[in-house]
């Protein structure tokens, strides 16, 4: 295997090794946090605002849901750090930055949280599920040609595809230096 397969994997435990407590949270004009979320074909009554601290997540914030709606809102500012919006009972989620941005709005569906969703009011969001549908595009091509190269008797073929592997991470390599230079602010970027 080669390094772009295993970092593509590893991006989901990089993510819950960034605490909530990892960035301070700018003042802005107002104190407190609302972020409100529409997940469509959610039938639940309920759900969770969740957070990372070490390898556990614990629940910061628990509210009721009607029709795929609600909101998560406090007067208090949320520590920077990356949140889970949990699902019950199956407990399905997706994660959520959460800086200086602190009043935003979510809509998905959950079907697929990360392909179907679109943010409003949070820069940090947007480039976060940017950055999540391009590694995820990029962990489906590395699995190809990993499927791919197990599968392959011929020498040629193996070493064409050995090539497509380190050019793919090469490709990503650059992207994350890219994404990291272009966004020296941003909490996940570190």
């Amino acid at each position: 295997m080669n390094k772009v397969f295993f970092y593509l994997l590893g991006v989901g435990l990089a993510l819950s090794m960034i605490g909530c407590g990892s960035s301070a949270v700018a003042q802005k004009e107002t104190e407190g946090y609302k972020i409100e979320v529409a997940a469509n074909n959610f039938t639940g009554s309920e759900a969770y605002l969740a957070y990372y601290y070490g390898d556990k997540q614990y629940i910061k914030d628990t509210v009721p849901v009607t029709a795929g709606s609600f909101v998560f809102e406090a007067d208090t500012n949320l520590p920077g750090g990356i949140y889970l919006v949990v699902f019950p009972p199956k407990n399905t989620y997706f994660e959520i930055i959460v800086d200086k941005d602190q009043k935003f709005a979510l809509e998905t569906d959950t079907t697929d949280f990360v392909a179907n969703m679109k943010v409003k009011g949070s820069k940090d969001n947007e480039l976060f599920y940017k950055d999540l549908l391009y590694l995820a595009e990029k962990r489906k091509e590395a699995q190809d040609i990993q499927t791919e190269l197990t599968k392959a008797a011929d020498p040629a073929a193996k070493a064409k595809l050995q090539e497509d592997q380190k050019k793919l991470n090469e490709e990503v390599m650059s992207y994350r230096k890219e994404f990291v230079e272009d966004n020296p602010d941003f909490l996940y970027a570190h």
